[in-house]
């Protein structure tokens, strides 16, 4: 294997892999692989026994790169856009992919050609989001009732409840959990550094479990009943004392649940 010093930054090796994972088209695919490769130290020969591409081409394709870019490099010859976007309106389409749900560059270069009468390919567009600073990852899904000034004090109160907890003592977190349909993450363009939240199902269908869970030791205790209500809260707790007589003091924390949904 060639020993040749690797010539890609970090930066310039993840966006090509970036670019790679999210572009269809196999032709601009295989010669992001071919620099990549050549990053890695294997010759032109090598790469044709990998990629069936002659070592002429693998030539072309690293000097096309490292004199003009990744944007030439990618390019089919095919008619990427018709004329180009100011920088008011880059910024524009920033504030709208952040505000939007942004699932496939096909989805903005609709939005794009009927906004400013643009036209991108759908894979010349994926080097403009990169270079916006955007890249194709999962939305991130969270409770729909979250309320992070009480997670905040709740944690302060925990954690202070914890240090002087004695050992015949024990923490438990109570809360009822309704297993049913509900919102999935997907991959969308998002800005990079950041994250894209979805909120989930307040929904609930007729399977109720009500349980306690024990962050000392990880312990679960759990009941399925017909619906959580006092009663099947009056059992539970008296499932927790049938296991537990050595305790004499157990802490139950519901309440707090609330801040985390």
């Amino acid at each position: 294997m060639n020993k040749e010093n690797k010539f890609l930054t970090n930066n310039e090796r993840e966006e090509l892999k970036n670019i790679h994972n999210t572009i269809k088209d196999g032709k601009i695919r295989d010669r992001i692989k071919c620099i990549l490769c050549l990053d890695k130290g294997l010759t032109p020969e090598q790469i044709w026994e990998l990629l069936l591409i002659s070592t002429r081409t693998i030539d072309r394709y690293k000097e096309t790169y490292k004199n003009e870019g990744i944007d030439s490099l990618i390019n089919t010859n095919c008619k990427a856009y018709t004329g180009k976007l100011s920088i008011e309106q880059e910024n524009s389409i920033k504030e709208y992919i952040k505000s939007h749900l942004i699932k496939t560059s096909k989805e903005l270069s609709v939005y794009i050609e009927n906004k400013y009468g643009i036209v991108y390919t759908p894979e010349g567009l994926v080097i403009t989001l990169h270079r916006l600073g955007f890249v194709y990852k999962k939305t991130k899904n969270v409770p729909s009732k979250a309320d992070e000034k009480k997670q905040k004090e709740f944690v302060k109160e925990y954690e202070c409840l914890k240090e002087n907890l004695n050992e015949d003592e024990k923490i438990y977190f109570m809360d009822g959990v309704h297993p049913t349909h509900n919102s999935k993450p997907c991959y969308a363009w998002i800005e990079k550094g950041f994250e894209r939240k979805i909120k989930s199902n307040t929904g609930r269908e007729r399977i109720n479990i009500n349980g306690l869970y024990s962050p000392s030791d990880h312990e679960i205790i759990f009941r399925d009943d017909d619906r959580i209500n006092a009663q099947s809260t009056i059992n539970l707790l008296q499932e927790l004392e049938r296991k537990h007589p050595e305790l004499s003091k157990i802490y139950i924390d519901r309440t707090s649940m609330e801040a985390f949904k």
